[in-house]
């Protein structure tokens, strides 16, 4: 297990989404899942559509298989009516036989599956959560599938318009990014290839979309909806090199939700982690650790010592201290913060066996194989119980127990013959 492999569940490696997220040196499925399709994808969009319903599907049997009934009630319930899917769109979703509609709604769907755990209704998850990264990267991949097949009988012309800047909709559409201070970045992004063509119209959809839930959505439905998400654009523009655009565009986000909710508003101490992470992602693991240091202060003080985000800060932290060259005071923190995120989530809860994982790979990344092995052995234990002993998360860690395990073994033997030729001399 290398540094790397911690990427499984930090949303911003510089390898990208695809091959890291929530999981690079391994595959992963969206959601936090880590898991490789059980089925060869052609890369045809139909493909990518049934692989879409397959994580879903993985995704609603590991929180618990709540039925479709369940899912719609408490989707609505925490994120109103406007993106909900019916059961019948869900069940065709499932088996993979259409995507959703828009953006919105499939994060609709997999923020209401992420509020189950085990069955049992959990906190909801924010719109920054960690774990909705790889779905909009999953969606991003079938926008561009969906464009590519319609594209494909139809000449170049006539389906390759130039590439425009979001513009102002009309009375009651979103802000307007020139407005927001943003556009400039934008405009360039749109100008990069045909992925970010593809970003520029869909971002702009989803603003548009995104000012009309919020004039039906109370105060306790906000949370996942009420900023422009600009993801897709900061993903773009640092996996491109242009890392001051990134950081623009992140820190632009900071002062919409401070201009509107205050600097001590959750909303936007999530989008100052957003930030922080943008750092990580475009190589500063050392400047992202420094805004969480910061960060952290504030959680402790505006949440409480305790408070899931407050742990969360703090488990990224560590991987950011790790990252930055501090393996050992990484796995030293991450082993502090283990019991508190147990006693918190539970030894169950999959943030809790993340850090366990986390913890692995930085006392390996440290020299001290042998206490990797230990972590993950204890890891492994809790992995076959919750989910088999078949899972993709089970047999990774098995082979990665395996791996620590035989480089502990050597390294004793070469210290004991050490110890037998020194004694000798």
């Amino acid at each position: 297990m290398t540094a790397t492999s911690s990427n499984r569940y930090s949303l911003f490696s510089n390898a990208g989404f695809a091959s890291a997220c929530l999981s690079c040196c391994h595959s992963t499925k969206p959601g936090g899942g880590v898991a490789g399709s059980s089925r060869n994808n052609d890369g045809s969009y139909e493909a990518a559509l049934q692989e879409l319903g397959e994580a879903l599907t993985d995704l609603k049997r590991r929180r618990g298989a709540p039925s479709y009934d369940r899912i719609r009630t408490r989707g609505e319930k925490h994120f109103g009516a406007r993106s909900a899917i019916s059961k019948a769109s869900m069940s065709e979703i499932f088996a993979g036989r259409r995507g959703p509609a828009s953006l919105d709604r499939l994060l609709w769907l997999v923020c209401t599956l992420l509020s189950y755990d085990d069955g049992e209704e959990i906190d909801p998850p924010g719109r920054r959560d960690p774990r909705l990264q790889p779905w909009r990267e999953h969606w991003n991949t079938i926008e561009a599938l969906r464009a590519a097949a319609r594209r494909r009988p139809a000449s170049p012309a006539a389906d390759s318009p130039e590439p425009q800047a979001p513009q102002p909709a009309g009375p009651g559409a979103a802000a307007d990014p020139v407005a927001d201070g943003i556009p400039q970045v934008l405009v360039h992004a749109s100008a990069i290839n045909d992925h970010d063509d593809r970003v520029l119209q869909r971002t702009r959809d989803d603003l548009a979309d995104e000012t009309d839930i919020e004039a039906d959505r109370d105060a306790s439905e906000a949370d996942c909806f009420v900023l422009p998400d600009y993801s897709e654009f900061i993903m773009a523009a640092a996996d491109q090199g242009r890392h001051q655009d990134a950081l623009k565009m992140a820190a632009a986000t900071v002062t919409l939700a401070t201009d509107r909710f205050g600097p001590e508003h959750p909303l936007t101490l999530t989008e100052l982690e957003y930030l922080a992470h943008t750092r990580a992602r475009i190589g500063d693991a050392a400047g992202a650790a420094a805004e969480l240091t910061e960060l952290l202060a504030v959680r402790r003080r505006v949440l409480g010592p305790k408070h899931a985000e407050t742990l969360r800060t703090r488990h990224f932290l560590a991987v950011y201290r790790g990252r930055a060259g501090d393996a050992a005071g990484a796995a030293a923190e991450l082993t502090k913060l283990l019991p508190v995120r147990e006693e918190v989530l539970g030894s169950n809860d999959l943030d809790t066996l993340r850090t366990r994982e986390e913890i692995a790979v930085w006392r390996e990344q440290a020299g001290d194989a042998a206490g990797a092995a230990a972590a993950l052995t204890e890891l492994l234990h809790i992995l076959e119980k919750r989910m088999g002993p078949q899972a993709d998360w089970t047999v990774k860690v098995r082979g990665e127990l395996a791996r620590c395990s035989k480089i502990a073994r050597r390294r004793a033997f070469l210290d004991r013959l050490s110890n037998k030729i020194t004694s000798r001399s």
